[in-house]
Formats: C-alpha cells, structure tokens, sequence
C-alpha cells in the first residue's frame, strides 16, 4: 500500500446521499480499503478563523452494509492537516457554493485540492461550455425577452435551463409555433433572472445523452441516460433509464480539445454530458456515473480514481504532454 494519507471529501448533509448510487461513496470505500484515513466534512460545517480554514469532520468507515460509520469527530480541524481535499458537494451552486469555494481557495498553497475551487467558480456547468464553441449546440444566453424570443424564432425549437440547477430542474421546451411561447420565456426569466436557451436535439429522445467521465484530461468511462417516454429530460428523477455506451472517435477527439483547458484550470474530475456529439454541459461540481458504467463495463473505476487521489496527493497531477 502507498503511504497512508488522509482524504477529505467536501459532500452535502448524509440523510442526501444514497451511498449505493453514489460515486463519492464508492471513491470513499476504495480509499477506506486501502487504509487511507478517509473524513467527511459536511459543506456547511467549514469556516474560516483567522488565517486557517477549519470545520467539523468525522473519520469514517465506509461499506455496502452500513454506508458511512462515524469512529471519531473532530471540531474546529484545521484542514491543512489533510493531504488531500476531494469537493463533491452537488449543485445548485447557490450562494453557499460560491462562499465556500472562496474559502476552500486559501487551501490551495497548503493542500492538495480538486477540483480546483477557482476552477469550480469560474466553470459554471451550464456557461463552460461556451468556451468550446465548435463542439456545442446553437446557444444563446441572455436576461432579455426580446433576444430569447428572437433566439427560439430563429432555431425553432429550444431547450430553456436555469443556470445553477441539476438533475433537469427548471429545464423546459419551448418552440417556435408554441401559442404560449412568450409566457413561458417570461416565467424563465421571472423565476430564474438569465437562462440559457440551447437549440433542441431529436438524438435525445432515443439515444439518450452521454455521460463521459473524465479523470485527468482522459476518458474514464461513459454511459447513456435515455429520458423516458414523452420526456426529453434525461434525470433518472423522471424514470429514465440507463445504458451502456462507449466512447467513440467523436468523443475522444473532443476530450482531446477540451483537456488542455480542463487541467489548466484545475479541472481533474469532469463529467461531459453530450448528445449526438455536441456537448450541453460540463459538470465540475460533482460528476456522478461510476456505478452505472461499473455495472455496464464490469469494470471498478473508483479503483483508477483513487490511483489518482494517491499521486495527486504526493506529487500533483501528471500532466498530459
């Protein structure tokens, strides 16, 4: 076994995790099996006083069985004292998302942390994606009425999201000939203020979208997510259901594009969703799919996640040449 080190793992309150569904649970376990001293630290619990960033932890025991078991708390831990600081707090990335990356910044020179938290702030998952303007669909991002009306005369048919939403909430269609048009892009912006509006993609309603994991700049793995029938979104909220996918030319060239940029900012674990080879977001918060492409691969990616953990934490990341 590699050193023994102590893991951090930044995650919402327990009672929101479903440790069987969950990737950070099995990054947990693994690390937990290979000795590490693995804490998890509840996102509300971290605060700054004076020059260190501290918070409540608890050192865990994690399996299938008992999901996480508390052996001992600590209050006030500086958490500097961790060789390696794992965020993967799901969204919306709220007000309390946007402080705690600020704080968890001062961390930086002290610790080893992914994703990088300035990487995290600047990546909003649903605007990233304007930085790759060849490898996305038409899209338009605005709090004006008049422009995002032009925007859904001009495509025909549009997806309007929310900008700090997951898991398909706030997500609806809109299209061209619809009576209620306008009222539905004045709902938009009444309850959401700017939206994105992303031309609609038929592939969604029988391939699905793929969900890329990346570690690194490289492709760990992919699965599709199907939305169900009369639905175009893909949450498994809504009784979707999953397949297996593997990664094709497509998405290894857009991985290869996108990888520079990922790891410049710090972006080591990314989630790409992607629906007839474009892409509609990059997920940087918390990108979830090691258990659904473990089952379909037969594979243990968590396994390839913690191989990383280790070298991240004693060395940083190898960088792609």
């Amino acid at each position: 076994m590699a050193k023994k080190l102590r893991l951090g793992f930044v995650l919402d309150p327990p009672e929101k995790i479903k440790c069987l569904e969950d990737t950070s649970f099995y990054i947990m376990k693994e690390a937990s099996e290979r000795g590490h001293e693995v804490f998890y630290i509840d996102s509300r619990h971290i605060y700054a006083q004076g020059a260190s960033i501290r918070a409540l932890v608890e050192t865990v025991s994690v399996d299938f069985n008992d999901g996480f078991k508390g052996i001992e708390s600590f209050d006030g831990f500086d958490l500097s004292r961790l060789d390696l600081l794992f965020i993967r707090k799901d969204p919306p990335f709220d007000a309390h998302y946007l402080y705690l990356t600020y704080l968890l910044e001062h961390l930086k020179s002290k610790a080893a942390i992914l994703n990088d938290p300035v990487g995290i702030r600047n990546a909003n998952e649903k605007l990233y994606i304007l930085n790759f303007p060849e490898w996305i669909p038409e899209t338009c991002v605005s709090a004006s009425f008049p422009v995002l009306c032009s925007f859904v005369n001009k495509v025909g048919d549009v997806v309007l999201k929310p900008l700090n939403e997951r898991g398909g909430i706030g997500i609806t269609r809109v299209r061209r000939q619809d009576a209620d048009q306008e009222k539905v892009i004045s709902g938009m912006l009444s309850q959401y203020g700017t939206v994105m509006a992303q031309e609609f993609l038929p592939q969604i309603q029988e391939q699905g979208d793929m969900r890329v994991l990346v570690l690194n700049g490289e492709i760990l793995g992919a699965y599709a997510r199907i939305p169900p029938r009369g639905d175009f979104r893909v949450s498994v909220f809504r009784d979707g259901r999953y397949e297996k996918r593997t990664p094709g030319d497509r998405e290894r060239e857009i991985v290869k594009n996108l990888a520079p940029r990922l790891l410049a900012e710090g972006l080591y674990f990314v989630g790409l969703d992607l629906i007839g080879g474009l892409i509609s977001e990059i997920n940087v918060t918390s990108p979830a799919g090691i258990p659904e492409i473990n089952h379909f691969a037969g594979e243990r990616l968590e396994v390839k996640v913690v191989n990383f953990l280790e070298q991240f934490a004693l060395s940083g990341p190898l960088r792609l040449a």
